[in-house]
């Protein structure tokens, strides 16, 4: 039985063949990967993995340079296929990151950083901790990946991917001494999150890697704690599994390496196209007589994966969600007293294109000049009434393929509207039409 929740059935604890570094379909052949916190535990393991799955370059970073050298060292004597760089680095300090990078991929790109440097800092209460050394902890997690972050994105490939060796403690409350460790690590999810939203060629994942015995667990007493232990090949092919394309319904979540990638595979279409997986606050959906039954109980996030709104992109890095929801547009005129022109107008004001004084029609009019110059205008016609549980793939696909001919040729006065409807009539004969409504203010 697992230890803890999970959404596969088959629960592991070491490598098994579906990770495998030697599968044809994870090769790494003709790759540069570069791994932070290399010289020791889970990542000199993963640079012995990517390896043996047939990386071209692989640089490793860390403080201590024996450790380093001696994983060099290892990898050589088994493969004479991969070029092994070592650079002692402190990733809290600038400097030395962006010389390492600069030294060791110079003209070229990285195609997979290993993000895997951190420290656990001091293990005391809340109540009871030093302050300056539980900040400086949280600062030393943060500032190191942030460091790593600006340097990689100088150097990353087109479809880069990164892996965030993560822990539970991001979303897991263990023990009140893992404060300082937890809002670190919660810290370092967004920050690569910030980073995946402003890059959307990236592939960010984010990786529980288990309870592996290393120096940092055995500072923590995890091990100990937790009465077993996961072998260290198992994140070890994880990151490699993860860095394939088999993985990419599965960039932005949060991973344990534990569960089984056969059984996340099954669930590709669900997984990609909700917020499972993922951090963030979550919501009771409330009963709505216009959804199907199979939604009206469902568990939704903020970000709203089978929730109807209108969503509005007002430049490639900004995407605003106008707060109008699905029992607002009902089958009749008006909602709780509400007309449906006053709910336009609300949409206009909250995406400021419309001002307070003009009544239904100009907004029309406005709306519909509108769309005429848009790039793209793309409606979603009664998603919810068709029973498709996912719409939010097809309008992921939308927005970054929209994204992509935004970036090639940006145009500043031209927005995206994508309309989810959910069946009142807004959309007839393929054009966008308004709803009568017996109120003009």
């Amino acid at each position: 039985m697992a230890p803890f929740p999970s959404p596969t059935s088959k629960w592991h604890t070491e490598a098994y063949p579906s990770i495998s570094p030697t599968r044809p379909e994870l090769s790494a052949k003709g790759k540069t990967i570069l791994i932070t916190g290399g010289g020791t535990g889970i990542g000199a393991e993963t640079a012995h993995h990517f390896s043996e799955a047939g990386a071209s370059r692989i640089i490793l970073l860390g403080r201590r340079e024996q450790p380093l050298l001696d994983t060099k060292a290892s990898i050589d004597s088994k493969s004479s296929g991969v070029e092994v760089f070592v650079a002692p680095t402190d990733v809290t300090k600038k400097d030395e990151v962006d010389e390492a990078f600069a030294r060791f991929v110079g003209d070229g790109n990285i195609h997979i950083l290993v993000s895997n440097a951190a420290v656990i800092g001091p293990q005391d209460a809340v109540g009871d901790v030093d302050s300056d050394r539980f900040l400086d902890a949280i600062q030393q997690n943060l500032k190191g990946s942030l460091n790593v972050a600006q340097a990689f994105l100088r150097y990353a490939s087109k479809d880069a991917v990164v892996i965030e060796t993560s822990s539970s403690a991001a979303h897991v409350n263990f023990a009140p001494g893992f404060a300082a460790y937890s809002i670190a690590k919660l810290a370092v999810f967004r920050l690569w999150d910030s980073l995946a939203f402003a890059n959307p060629g990236l592939s960010v994942f984010h990786v529980q890697p288990g309870v592996v015995d290393t120096a940092m667990n055995r500072e923590a007493g995890g091990v100990a704690a937790m009465g077993f232990a996961d072998d260290v090949s198992l994140p070890a092919s994880f990151n490699v599994w993860l860095a394939s394309r088999e993985a990419r319904f599965l960039r932005g979540k949060f991973l344990w390496a534990n569960w089984d990638v056969d059984e996340l595979k099954v669930q590709e279409e669900e997984i990609e196209a909700s917020a499972r997986l993922s951090i963030g606050l979550v919501l009771y959906r409330s009963h709505s007589d216009n959804l199907p039954p199979h939604l009206r109980t469902e568990l939704v996030s903020i970000y709203p994966t089978y929730e109807t709104f209108t969503w509005l992109l007002t430049s490639w890095r900004s995407l605003e969600v106008a707060p109008i929801t699905v029992d607002q547009f009902r089958h009749t005129d008006s909602v709780g007293g509400t007309s449906r022109s006053r709910l336009y107008k609300r949409l206009f004001s909250h995406c400021r294109w419309g001002e307070k004084d003009t009544n239904a029609a100009e907004d029309s009019e406005r709306f519909q000049r509108m769309l005429r110059n848009l790039d793209v205008a793309l409606a979603i016609e009664h998603i919810i009434r068709h029973n498709d549980p996912y719409p939010a793939r097809t309008i992921q696909k939308a927005l970054l393929d929209f994204i992509e001919s935004f970036k090639a040729k940006p145009k500043a006065d031209h927005n995206l509207m994508i309309l989810h409807d959910a069946g009142h009539g807004m959309m007839k004969n393929g054009k966008f039409t308004f709803a009568e409504s017996e109120e003009n203010t």
